[in-house]
């Protein structure tokens, strides 16, 4: 299609331009995003960040896909990047201490890590919670395995959009599972069994 003969763009104070120079603009304001972030501007950074984990938590994570790094903080506020481990299980599981569901998977979540199998990792992440209740809770629930802070919205780009939510990654670094909701011992270890399938 020839320049001349492209629609103009029909809505809003955009009315005259046509789709092409409208997503030129789009496709150059990232472009410039990008490249400002890779200059370390701190505050654009953080937009790029932001403007990434808005896209992903459009595309979340499937079971079958490769767990991408995700960036959190512990509960020191110290930041930590959650990646998958060459053969070994990672059961994720996303909470917050306000959920009841939550709190109702907590014992089994506890149980499963005092006798986990060789091999496993089980880490927990709190939604956008301060670190001090987090800790709390965590010391009133018994649990041990690490627990990181989500503050950004990572987790959205897991596809964690509900609490509780259990993701576990294979020995080849492919999730295996997604569960929403909570689970009992069974279901926990089912779902490890099931990532330790070659």
């Amino acid at each position: 299609m020839a320049a001349s003969d492209e629609k103009p763009y029909k809505y809003g104070k955009y009315a005259r331009m046509s789709k092409a120079v409208v997503y030129g603009i789009a496709a150059a304001c990232a472009a410039a995003l990008v490249l400002l972030a890779t200059l370390k501007v701190p505050l654009l950074r953080s937009e790029a960040r932001r403007l990434y984990y808005a896209v992903r938590s459009q595309h979340p994570l499937r079971v079958g896909d490769v767990l991408p790094p995700v960036r959190l903080s512990d509960l020191r506020g110290l930041p930590v990047t959650l990646t998958a481990r060459p053969n070994h299980v990672l059961l994720i599981n996303v909470f917050a201490t306000w959920c009841v569901p939550c709190q109702s998977e907590m014992p089994a979540l506890a149980a499963l890590d005092r006798h986990v199998p060789r091999g496993t990792e089980i880490v927990g992440i709190d939604r956008g919670e301060p670190a001090a209740r987090v800790s709390s809770f965590t010391r009133a629930m018994n649990i041990r395995y690490p627990i990181l802070l989500d503050s950004s919205s990572a987790t959205s780009a897991l596809g964690a959009n509900l609490i509780p939510t259990t993701i576990v990654v294979g020995l080849d670094g492919r999730i295996t599972s997604i569960v929403k909701g909570p689970l009992d011992l069974e279901g926990f270890r089912a779902l490890i069994a099931q990532g330790r399938r070659p």
